[in-house]
């Protein structure tokens, strides 16, 4: 088995798939939807997102929105979901470890392709607290400047910085 682990690698797979039938695409959301690239890059990702959908046999997403949405492309054939998140169930929260009650969370990388602006933009507006977790995008720093100044002029989104796997859990119990 041949297993790709990036949209960026379709090419290779799609050659590779008529040598090797056991190829594996894992597609870690769809890069043709990212406002990180313009419409011509934009435009090649999702012609190679397409071809590699009808010729790569297992392609596995990362995302159930996704994979409903090459469900209709691929519909003739079969697609596979595995979530890319956690179980939390596996990690009780005790009341006694909420530090923060009335506080949202948002860990992820600071990118355009996770709209964070919008998010501190609506819960500034909204007047919701927020704690922002997450390594800021070294390719779009203009995007991440703005943020940056946003999180700023925000009396109630925080940004916290940088979170280790491992301190994700123990730090996510904070939170009701």
């Amino acid at each position: 088995i041949i297993h790709f682990h990036n949209e960026k690698y379709i090419p290779m797979a799609i050659v590779l798939s008529v040598v090797f039938k056991r190829i594996v695409l894992t597609v870690h959301g769809l890069h043709f939807r990212s406002p990180k690239w313009n419409y011509f890059t934009r435009s090649v990702f999702l012609i190679v997102d397409v071809l590699g959908s009808f010729f790569v046999k297992r392609l596995v997403h990362c995302s159930e929105y996704d994979k409903k949405t090459f469900e209709k492309i691929t519909f003739f054939r079969q697609t596979y979901f595995v979530n890319n998140g956690t179980v939390l169930a596996k990690h009780p929260q005790k009341k006694e470890e909420i530090i923060h009650e009335d506080t949202y969370v948002f860990l992820g990388r600071i990118t355009p392709a996770k709209n964070v602006i919008k998010l501190v933009q609506a819960a500034t507006k909204q007047k919701i607290r927020v704690d922002v977790f997450g390594r800021l995008d070294k390719e779009c720093k203009s995007y991440v400047d703005e943020f940056l100044s946003i999180v700023d002029k925000s009396e109630y989104v925080f940004y916290k910085g940088e979170i280790s796997h491992e301190d994700v859990f123990n730090k996510m119990k904070e939170y009701k």
